[in-house]
């Protein structure tokens, strides 16, 4: 027996770390000899595909594997009231569909290895709200077998008939009959147009593979995963690579007994390519990253008789508060990095490259900027350094002059010149503007009708009431039932989208207060939406920070 190296294609030197996509529709006809009954068997591994181990399936050499190990959840939903069970509806379709009638649709997807099990269902579950809803009945299930590479390989099935529920009720041989537009209570369940064979179809498709990308990635990153998945093609994500061939279930249960086929030859070689390429790459980014170490270094040697501060005078003790207050102020854009010989290193979080060394009695530097400079002189200043003394070039003596000025900190070595204190007058100006801005920003907040009284309770408005404040979370399920009500009424996709959207905010601000009233139809909705949104996006770039400023102390507490 043959042993293939088959590789896992989850991290990539050179380019973004990705994750799988694929996505897969397939329609299935009567008249082609489909039959529901017998793909909702497999999926949800009942019937012949329930109970089998796969060495029993490799002894026996039959056709169909009973992979009931592999089922991980299996879930049906929106079944007419005379269908009793899915195993009911999707017989029932198969003998009352029209002879060259659709029975199912199918839509396959990949799910994230990357996620643990139950995030990889409620992600499913919300495709499944966001472009089924209420709409059909469908079954889904969810497979977990054994990937090529040895590691786990989750993959979601959705059926369902693209007959449109609606509140008529029908017998089971009149549900699959042709639809009467005319009166509609004499005819069967309509059939969705938007899955015909037309550009409409291709426009539905189109928009479930983005909507499946979006879906994905938002959850890999609420999971703190880097991996996103993205739906076009190698060539226009501008990747050089050959995409592999698909093999099918065949070609990869014989990859898996060690037998050869020529797709699994190619799929072998393109995966040996990669792996090198892999190896190449890596070595590329270490050859880099040493690279930019020799630089950094000879800068930093460079600046030991440049651009430093040294301490003057006593140093004092510094409370821990006030020392806090430094500390945020400098992590806010630097980095500390200690070295094996006892010195810090302060690199420039997005860059990475060095903005100041602390020697202990000394901070050089390898460049001119003034964040770097008031930087260095924070850190000074949580030292306990009453003074510093300044040496190096004249422009860098000027600027921590200026900047020792506007933190009223004692400085020398700098004679300052008549245009120096001009511009320490006009620094001085655009530092109390800020101020006065902040301070007018504040008492406008504090003065706003729209702010939640302290005592308010969190409550729906009466009938014929004004605005009242609710937590954002309580107000979910009325966007929910507003959707399954625009979906029953065939509202456009893009207005659904958008409640969409304002749910996603409304689960960001979460015990946080809005204000809310009723629309004229009864219904609970946000009375200031830009105001939401832009909260929420306040929300979401603060997460982003703290998660990106952790990461930074992660790394520094590790050189």
């Amino acid at each position: 027996m043959r042993v293939y190296p088959f590789l896992p294609e989850t991290e990539r030197p050179g380019e973004s770390r990705m994750a799988i996509y694929m996505l897969s529709i397939k329609h299935k006809a009567k008249g082609k000899g489909a039959s529901a009954t017998a793909h909702a068997q497999y999926i949800q591994r009942e019937g012949k595909y329930a109970g089998e181990s796969h060495a029993q399936y490799l002894e026996r050499g039959g056709k169909h594997k009973r992979r009931a190990h592999e089922l991980e959840s299996t879930w049906t939903d929106n079944l007419p009231e005379w269908a009793g069970s899915p195993k009911e509806f999707w017989e029932t379709a198969d003998i009352y569909e029209r002879a060259n009638g659709r029975v199912y649709t199918e839509v396959v997807v990949a799910l994230p290895r990357e996620l643990p099990k139950d995030e990889r269902e409620k992600l499913v579950r919300e495709f499944i709200d966001k472009e089924i809803g209420e709409r059909f009945t469908y079954t889904a299930a969810i497979h977990n077998p054994k990937a090529l590479d040895g590691g786990e390989q989750p993959h979601a099935h959705i059926m369902f008939s693209v007959r449109e529920r609606d509140d008529i009720e029908r017998s089971k041989e009149q549900y699959f009959k042709r639809a009467n537009p005319d009166e509609p209570e004499k005819g069967g369940a309509k059939k969705s147009r938007e899955w015909s064979k037309d550009s409409r179809a291709n426009d539905r498709v189109n928009e479930m593979r983005s909507s499946w990308e979006k879906i994905t990635n938002k959850a890999l990153q609420k999971a703190g995963r880097e991996e996103r998945i993205d739906r076009r093609t190698l060539e226009a994500q501008g990747i050089d690579r050959e995409p592999e061939p698909k093999m099918g279930v065949e070609v990869t249960q014989r990859l898996k007994r060690g037998q050869e086929t020529e797709i699994g030859e190619k799929v072998i070689e393109i995966r040996k390519f990669k792996e090198r390429k892999k190896e190449i790459e890596s070595l590329e980014i270490e050859l880099k990253k040493e690279k930019a170490k020799v630089y950094d270094f000879d800068k930093e040697k460079e600046s030991r008789e440049g651009n430093e501060f040294q301490s003057t005078g006593k140093k004092r003790e510094v409370p821990e508060e006030e020392k806090k207050q430094y500390r945020r102020t400098i992590d806010l854009v630097v980095t500390k990095y200690e070295r094996a010989d006892g010195k810090n290193e302060y690199r420039w979080k997005e860059s990475g490259k060095v903005a100041f060394v602390d020697h202990g009695d000394k901070i050089t530097y390898s460049s001119i900027n003034p964040t770097a400079v008031k930087a260095g002189l924070q850190l000074a200043k949580e030292k306990g350094w009453e003074g510093v003394q300044v040496s190096g070039s004249e422009e860098f003596k000027r600027e921590s002059w200026l900047q020792a000025e506007m933190m009223g900190m004692k400085l020398s070595g700098y004679k300052p010149k008549a245009e120096d204190y001009e511009k320490l007058e006009t620094l001085k100006k655009e530092k109390l503007k800020k101020k006065e801005q902040y301070k007018e920003r504040q008492t406008a907040a504090q003065k706003e009708p729209d702010r939640p009284p302290a005592t308010q309770q969190s409550r729906e408005p009466t009938k014929g009431e004004g605005s009242v404040w609710m937590k954002a979370s309580e107000l979910i399920p009325s966007i929910d039932k507003t959707v399954k009500e625009l979906r029953a009424q065939g509202e456009s996709e893009k207005k659904i989208d958008e409640l969409y959207r304002m749910k996603y905010d409304l689960k960001r601000l979460g015990e946080e207060k809005i204000e809310v009233d009723r629309a004229p139809n009864g219904t609970l909705r946000v009375k200031d939406v830009e105001k939401v949104r832009g909260r929420a996006q306040e929300i979401e770039k603060e997460k982003n920070s703290e998660r990106k400023l952790g990461l930074g102390l992660k790394r520094g507490r590790g050189r």
